[in-house]
């Protein structure tokens, strides 16, 4: 039987295996940050969410700030809904009733039932993801039995959970820790983020990328 001879780990050997280590622990770290910064709102186009449409909305029928007269009209009646949208806007500088009905439409609809038709699990009027609505201490299921305004009151712990302070939404939704980001930052990696790219197509830029810029763009910031 041959005799096995242990050699010693050179210096050379040492510090390359520190290196392995050290990027193995920072790829586990970019994985963590991968999954906090997905675990926003889907983010889903109104094709993604099933959803009824009126007639208004097939025929692209529009209100004033950009969204479908037809749902919007409900939530514009709705005085509970509209005294917290108020208490909000105060809360958070720059936030308009614009802005959060528009972000409503793209995501649901106005539909308090919009599920997600691709899998994802989103549901609601501002299209939670269940590890959303388990940060905030509910479930998708409550979410859709939930009025409008109570739907509204869940979006803003969402938000104070991101250290949410104002202006635009739409970052807030698809990927919240890059709510600072320059428009050409690149949020989802076409790669490792596949599915993502399937899932919204209409935030993909005319580079083929998921950019913070592209995804401002879809929701009309």
């Amino acid at each position: 039987m041959a005799n096995i001879v242990y050699k010693p780990v050179t210096e050379t050997q040492d510090k390359n295996i520190q290196n392995y280590a050290r990027q193995a622990q920072e790829f586990m770290l970019a994985a963590q940050r991968d999954a906090e910064d997905m675990s926003g709102i889907s983010g889903i186009s109104n094709a993604g969410a099933s959803t009824e449409y009126t007639a208004n909305q097939q025929n692209g029928s529009q209100g004033t700030g950009g969204y479908s007269k037809t749902n919007a009209a409900a939530i514009e009646a709705d005085s509970e809904f509209q005294q917290h949208l108020s208490t909000m806007i105060a809360k958070y500088p720059g936030l308009t009733k614009d802005a959060l009905y528009r972000t409503m439409e793209r995501e649901s609809a106005f539909n308090t039932s919009a599920q997600n038709s691709l899998g994802s699990g989103a549901s609601g009027l501002f299209q939670l993801m269940p590890v959303s609505a388990k940060r905030v201490g509910t479930t998708t299921a409550d979410i859709l039995n939930m009025s409008a305004t109570d739907q509204l009151k869940i979006y803003e712990k969402y938000l104070d959970s991101w250290n949410y302070t104002g202006g635009s939404l739409s970052m807030m939704q698809a990927a919240p820790a890059f709510a600072n980001a320059s428009n050409d930052t690149v949020i989802y990696d076409p790669i490792r983020h596949k599915s993502v790219y399937a899932q919204n197509p209409k935030w993909i830029g005319p580079n083929g990328l998921i950019t913070a810029g592209s995804v401002r763009n879809f929701f009309g910031d």
